[in-house]
């Protein structure tokens, strides 16, 4: 009886055992897989940790490099901008320049117009004048023309035919014409003389038509001077017969009577005008 019981519990303790080893092995078998495990998941969370730090430094190079370009760009912008805003400041400037310009100028032109205005003013009261006391001749014009006034008087009023000295209608004349001049004295007055084409005959006093056009100019002149008219004011020209008023090789001395003639040139003072002009081109 001992012996059963003893076998039982013999039997009892190997079952035991046998399920402790059996367990023991089971948990080794666990532990194992449970490393194995847990191995394998570290590793498959160090390598996603990879990729994904290899994809964020890739993704941070190229923002680092966008970024880059965006500074050069701006830096070009504001380069830009400051030249844009430097050009405008020129031509703001500039354009002041030229307003400015322009309104001297503006100004200058009505400044030349008002004179313009007091010279024909001038001209055109000093041919009333004269010709209140003219004497009403076919040999006498008086003409306002560009800004001047002409007063021609032909041969038969002045001289005999080939000679310079005045005869005394036409010293009448000129005293009468002197009376007005003289009261003038800002005006300039060019005393012109012609001849036709034919030439001076030879041993005669004068060489030729340019001694005798100039000769009579220079005798009007003193006339006038005589007359009142200051010397600042007069100028003799002559010019021969190379300014006729008819043409012709046929023609008679009665036909060419046109072109004998001594053209009194009134000039307006004409010193505002240049004082304008040294103004603006000084």
């Amino acid at each position: 009886m001992y012996k059963y019981f003893d076998l039982v519990i013999l039997n009892y303790f190997k079952t035991m055992f046998m399920n402790f080893q059996i367990k023991k092995i089971i948990m080794r078998k666990h532990v194992k897989s449970i490393a194995i495990l847990i191995l394998g998941l570290g590793l498959m969370s160090s390598c996603v940790s990879k990729k994904k730090y290899e994809e964020l430094e890739a993704q941070r190079m190229r923002v680092n490099q966008e970024l880059d370009e965006a500074k050069s760009t701006i830096a070009d912008l504001e380069t830009q901008n400051e030249e844009i805003q430097n050009r405008a400041a020129q031509l703001e400037k500039d354009l002041n320049d030229l307003s400015q310009n322009m309104t001297r100028v503006q100004n200058t032109v009505e400044t030349v117009e008002k004179e313009r205005e007091v010279a024909v003013s001038k001209i055109s009261s000093i041919k009333d004048e004269i010709d209140k006391v003219l004497l009403k001749d076919a040999n006498i014009d008086l003409e306002e023309k560009d800004g001047k006034l002409y007063l021609t008087l032909g041969d038969d009023i002045l001289y005999r035919f080939g000679s310079t000295r005045i005869s005394s209608t036409g010293r009448d004349v000129i005293s009468s014409v002197a009376s007005i001049l003289s009261n003038h004295p800002d005006v300039k007055i060019i005393i012109e003389s012609h001849t036709d084409h034919r030439l001076v005959k030879e041993g005669a006093a004068y060489r030729d038509n340019w001694d005798l056009s100039v000769a009579r100019s220079a005798n009007v002149v003193r006339q006038l001077v005589k007359d009142g008219v200051a010397p600042e004011q007069l100028l003799a020209a002559g010019q021969a017969q190379y300014e006729p008023v008819v043409e012709g090789d046929n023609l008679s001395i009665e036909e060419l009577a046109p072109n004998r003639r001594t053209e009194f040139i009134i000039l307006p003072d004409v010193r505002p005008l240049i004082s304008i002009s040294e103004s603006i081109n000084p």
